[in-house]
């Protein structure tokens, strides 16, 4: 369930909305929502296991521009999930049904680019390097190569 709220999220960025998704068990998931009119597809944005929805405004900018509605949530992580050292990404990668792109920067200190060739190949995945960078560069907020991705795998026009 989504639920809209009344705030300053288009000061955020031009037509954007404040949203709460619901769960069924309860959950509530702050979230900004910024729709394109005729969008070719929706982008959800999850940032990862640190920072907020704030930091991914570039990307949600970005890809708005080319054309794609973009869903920015906040984290959410129960603390069972921090409790165990296991992120078995390569495994549950492998069932997905639809296309999809790794993007990974050759140098990345956090997750090795080895691992995520590992996690592509299983996923029989379209592959983008980004040489030099690292996990937490700003290629990886809205580089070129990451919105190119993004907007290549959604059926967006080219820039």
């Amino acid at each position: 369930m989504m639920e809209e709220c009344a705030d300053g999220t288009a000061d955020v960025l031009p037509g954007g909305r404040d949203v709460t998704l619901a769960t069924s068990d309860g959950l509530r998931l702050a979230s900004w929502y910024f729709p394109v009119a005729s969008a070719k597809a929706a982008v959800l944005v999850a940032p990862g296991n640190a920072g907020h929805r704030s930091y991914r405004v570039p990307l949600a900018r970005a890809l708005t521009a080319r054309g794609l509605s973009v869903l920015l949530l906040d984290p959410f992580l129960p603390v069972r999930w921090l409790l165990r050292d296991e992120f078995p990404t390569r495994d549950n990668v492998a069932r997905v049904k639809a296309p999809v792109t790794v993007v990974y920067g050759s140098a990345d200190s956090i997750v090795p680019a080895e691992q995520s060739r590992e996690v592509a190949r299983a996923a029989g995945a379209k592959v983008v390097e980004v040489p030099g960078a690292d996990h937490n560069d700003p290629a990886f907020s809205d580089g070129p190569e990451l919105i190119d991705a993004i907007a290549n795998g959604s059926g967006a026009p080219a820039q």
